[in-house]
């Protein structure tokens, strides 16, 4: 039996109109609301309106499987169409931001319950330690960290 918990996921960034249609009945077969978490099920006309609104759409979902959207995640990976989606920690799984822009893959990252990235001290800690590096390279590593390429914002839905 999997586990479900809290999940929220935005979409923006430049959405080719002929697929549209197709990610709108994504969408509705994930069962999200557009309302916040306890909001009432997603409607095809509710999301024409949100998308035609040109801003971010964020969805939300009381009981994601893992805190995911599975069909809808590998929808929005198919057709390279950026988001953002941020899972609650549940019992033994950590809370997660997971970040796509169009590349390969989708980019997960580590986040606490009010969904900020986390980094492990281990890894700030050996970059400082690291005596090879100067002091610009140290910076640059630690930006590396925190942000990491793949993770800019997201940015408002523009059809093309």
């Amino acid at each position: 039996m999997s586990d479900h918990y809290p999940a929220e996921i935005r979409i923006g960034g430049p959405i080719p109109q002929i697929i549209l249609t197709k990610l709108i009945r994504v969408i509705v077969d994930e069962a999200v609301s557009l309302d916040g978490y306890g909001g009432p099920d997603v409607t095809e006309e509710g999301l024409w309106q949100a998308f035609r609104q040109g801003a971010i759409v964020a969805l939300y979902a009381d009981q994601a499987r893992f805190g995911q959207f599975d069909s809808l995640e590998a929808f929005l990976v198919k057709h390279r169409l950026h988001f953002d989606r941020c899972s609650e920690a549940f019992c033994e799984y950590n809370a997660e931001i997971v970040s796509y822009r169009g590349g390969e893959e989708a980019i997960a990252l580590p986040a606490d319950q009010s969904g900020h990235v986390m980094l492990r001290w281990e890894e700030v800690v050996g970059i400082l330690d690291d005596n090879s590096l100067n002091d610009r390279a140290r910076l640059d590593a630690i930006r590396g960290l925190v942000a990491r390429p793949g993770t800019e914002p997201l940015s408002p839905i523009r059809f093309i």
